[in-house]
């Protein structure tokens, strides 16, 4: 399985319960260890990052999706109205669209990318601040230990 192929299986299977349990897993910080949470922490971010990356082309493939569904539906509503020998304003074609579920389908599938690439993208920047507060923990520490000496 390539790596796109598994990245695309964590999207599908990414909801709010797994988004909970692994945000609160990524976002503790074992205080007896900074130096390995320090250690592991690019790696961390960089697996979160292309992860974050797919989940936006997702999105950028449904919004596409619901453009071009839009589009051919406008026109498909435009080309009855002229057949009738009329102009069908812009509330027409909108109430054309929206009324049919090929539309609704794609926009809830766009909604629901974008709902998944906002959770990875709050835990992307979850790590980020991670890595902050262990230089600040690290800082602290060795400032303690400077103390003593």
């Amino acid at each position: 399985m390539s790596t796109m192929d598994m990245l695309d299986d964590i999207l599908d299977d990414f909801d709010w319960k797994n988004f909970r349990a692994l945000s609160t897993e990524i976002c503790s910080i074992n205080e007896n260890n900074l130096s390995d949470e320090m250690i592991k922490l690019p790696n961390v971010y960089v697996q979160w990052y292309q992860l974050l990356a797919r989940a936006r082309k997702r999105v950028d493939a449904k919004g596409a999706v619901v453009a071009r569904i839009s589009a051919e539906l406008s026109n498909e509503c435009q080309t009855t109205y002229i057949e009738k020998g009329k102009k069908a304003t812009a509330r027409d074609l909108d109430s054309y669209v929206a009324s049919l579920p090929d539309f609704n389908n794609a926009n809830k599938e766009s909604y629901n990318a974008r709902e998944v690439y906002e959770m990875i993208k709050s835990v992307v920047s979850a790590i980020s601040h991670k890595k902050d507060m262990l230089v600040q923990l690290n800082s602290d520490r060795r400032a303690e230990t400077k103390l003593y000496n």
